[in-house]
């Protein structure tokens, strides 16, 4: 039926071979126009916890976090946390299999927050945050950190999906006391920029165990020595956001927060791209409408999409 009424809405068609052309070319881009936007095509997904894990241990010298399925090109989240002065990160890195990694086949994070701790003679508990946009690994995946220094330490990974692939770190911030009644608070730098982000918190702090803010989910709770984290979905755009962790008395922390933004949607290419991706059966047909009406203007219309 629009196919019908689109080739009946133009019978101007007499005329040179290239007006019948500009004509033909013209009815196809209103096509792909209604198939991409009126047709339901899958929509992006929503930034979800993949899965989670966590290591401690006293002078460990490295630590190794082993994650289970963890889908390709998800976004790695580490958190490193000490409970004093900090000790050097050596190196951290993601790689395939349950083995700690020798350096090979891997992912190396890269320092998303560097550390902060609660008193400036830096005697204080310490977090920090590093990252990968996209994994180039997948499955079983096991991430490795090496320290120097003496102190206990905790590696926690995330694995998320539905993250953008490049450039997906919006904004971070972060904050520390060296003793203050509940809650602790972090809040980050800059606005959130997009809708349908993810905003995360990290927590380390004294020995009373700690819970999530209002409108947080827990991701994990460190046993040893209390580390926490939690994250929230869709965070409000145009402002800045804080991430809150509740609990009691009087005590030293210190927190992260951090915003990962999904990818860019909206565009013609993008929904090709998604169905490509989801197999979804208007692929070919999309494919072959983009490359005879060149409806992507600014890209090449003989990418092989």
């Amino acid at each position: 039926m629009i196919i019908y009424l689109i080739c009946r809405a133009d019978r101007s068609t007499e005329g040179s071979p290239q007006k019948k052309e500009n004509s033909m070319q013209s009815k196809l881009k209103v096509l792909v126009v209604l198939i991409l936007f009126c047709a339901a095509l899958p929509a992006h997904a929503t930034i979800a916890l993949s899965t989670s894990g966590q290591a401690q241990g006293i002078n460990p010298g490295s630590l190794n976090v082993t994650l289970n399925s963890v889908p390709a090109n998800s976004l790695i989240v580490a958190h490193i946390t000490a409970s004093a002065a900090p000790s050097t990160v050596t190196g951290i890195k993601d790689c395939t299999g349950s083995s700690a990694c020798s350096g090979s086949s891997a992912d190396t994070l890269t320092a998303g927050i560097a550390c902060v701790q609660p008193n400036s003679n830096a005697s204080g508990l310490t977090v920090c945050m590093y990252y990968v946009c996209s994994s180039s690994l997948s499955g079983t995946m096991t991430t490795t950190a090496t320290f120097s220094g003496s102190l206990v330490e905790t590696l926690e990974v995330e694995s998320w999906t539905g993250v953008a692939a490049t450039s997906c770190l919006d904004t971070t911030g972060t904050n520390a006391s060296a003793g203050a009644a509940s809650p602790s608070t972090a809040t980050t730098s800059g606005n959130i920029t997009s809708s349908n982000e993810v905003l995360i918190g990290a927590f380390i702090g004294g020995s009373t165990a700690p819970s999530v803010g209002s409108g947080f989910t827990i991701v994990q709770n460190g046993a040893t020595f209390v580390f926490f984290s939690e994250y929230k979905l869709n965070p409000s755009s145009g402002s800045t956001a804080t991430v809150t962790t509740a609990y009691t008395g009087s005590i030293a922390w210190s927190q992260t927060a951090e915003a990962f933004v999904p990818p860019a949607t909206g565009t013609a290419r993008h929904k090709i791209l998604q169905a490509k991706k989801m197999n979804d059966p208007n692929y070919l047909f999309l494919r072959y409408l983009v490359r005879t009406s060149k409806f992507l203007g600014d890209y090449d219309s003989r990418r092989i999409y």
